[in-house]
């Protein structure tokens, strides 16, 4: 039974869902979603000036060869491109004094550089090797916060199944065999403190995992998505740290589990999968992302094989905001398809997927 049930686990492919660390959750009484920016394209990214006077955003318009990418401001209702490279800029994020906007320009295959560029467009310059990322600003400007690889050669002892794939693969000219040691080369997404001055690289995190979305906090603190897991995007936390990459504090742990119950001859597998993704933060209130996926699955033998039925396959998203003294986490919405939330002066900006070729943002009040 125990191989039946991890058989039918495999079938249930990982995505996420919803669900946080022990914490009460409600929701906001919300308004309408007010419409921000809808071009017709895929905009997103949102980042504010520290005053709120202007933002700036990504907007991917797709045409029949590649995906052309711009940077683009937005001050008083008035639209200006301030990059547009024709491959893939994103994640810009202005800098404390407004001047200045970072940003990662992609190289392809999800790797790039920082770059960063006057606020009118001028001055570009290229920082420094990153995976693709958000960029964030230290409170007094002089430092990025950003993600890169951090590669690590591992020892694996081989089974029996690794020399027969290598043997299939005609990949095995050293003869390896079951039990043989070998090094194989591992990357991680690490969290990277760039200091704008000297041009000096610090790893924050190393071989711990996967992490993403770093984002500095008012306070100088960086928060960041993190994933002890290389194989699946399940098991998404969000932790706190400081600055030299001490004293790391789990803010945001989404409930994730396996659960496997007899029924008669049957064997039921409950899983349960939440990630959390993309953190903003704004005067002590964080905003995020969560998904979850759910699902049951029934099987029961059937001569000499087994027959599984499906009993429940759910997935959803939705934005929360939480209070970073308090704890108190009420969600913001659940409706449609939603990415990179961004909190500013109260409130909650994100994109919502309209179709393929289409992204628009949105904000919403708290109240």
């Amino acid at each position: 039974m125990k191989n039946i049930a991890r058989k039918i686990l495999a079938g249930l492919s990982a995505f996420a869902f919803l669900s946080t660390a022990p914490m009460a959750l409600n929701a906001y009484n919300m308004d309408e979603p007010k419409l921000v920016v809808q071009s017709k394209k895929r905009d997103l990214h949102i980042n504010f000036s520290k005053d709120g006077s202007k933002f700036v955003y990504t907007r991917l318009d797709d045409n029949s060869r590649n995906s052309v990418s711009e940077i683009v401001s937005n001050e008083k209702g008035t639209e200006k491109v301030i990059v547009s490279q024709g491959f893939f800029d994103a994640h810009p994020s202005f800098s404390p004094d407004g001047k200045k906007i970072a940003f990662f320009r992609g190289l392809g295959m999800g790797y790039g550089v920082i770059c960063t560029v006057d606020s009118d467009g001028k001055n570009l310059e290229d920082l420094a090797n990153a995976r693709i990322s958000k960029v964030s600003w230290s409170p007094d400007g002089k430092e990025l916060t950003y993600i890169s690889g951090y590669v690590e050669e591992k020892i694996n002892t081989l089974t029996e199944e690794d020399v027969k794939n290598l043997n299939k693969m005609k990949n095995n000219p050293w003869r390896l065999k079951p039990g043989d040691k070998v090094k194989i080369p591992v990357e991680y997404g690490a969290v990277m403190l760039l200091n704008l001055e000297t041009k000096d690289v610090k790893y924050l995190t190393t071989n711990e995992g996967n992490c993403e979305c770093p984002r500095f906090m008012d306070d100088g603190k960086i928060i960041y998505v993190f994933n002890k897991s290389m194989m699946t995007s399940a098991g998404k936390e969000i932790w706190m740290m400081d600055k030299d990459g001490s004293n790391k504090l789990l803010l945001v742990q989404p409930e994730n589990y396996e659960k496997k119950t007899q029924d008669g001859n049957s064997v039921i597998v409950h899983v349960k999968e939440g990630s959390a993704y993309q953190v903003s933060v704004d005067k002590g209130m964080m905003a995020y992302m969560l998904t979850t996926t759910e699902r049951i699955a029934k099987a029961t033998p059937d001569g000499k094989k087994f027959k599984v039925e499906e009993l429940k396959d759910e997935s959803n998203s939705a934005i929360y905001v939480r209070n970073l003294k308090t704890g108190e986490t009420k969600m913001v919405t659940d409706e449609g398809l939603l990415w990179f939330p961004e909190i500013k002066d109260n409130k909650v900006y994100f994109s919502r997927y309209e179709d393929d070729t289409e992204h628009d943002i949105y904000s919403i009040d708290l109240k």
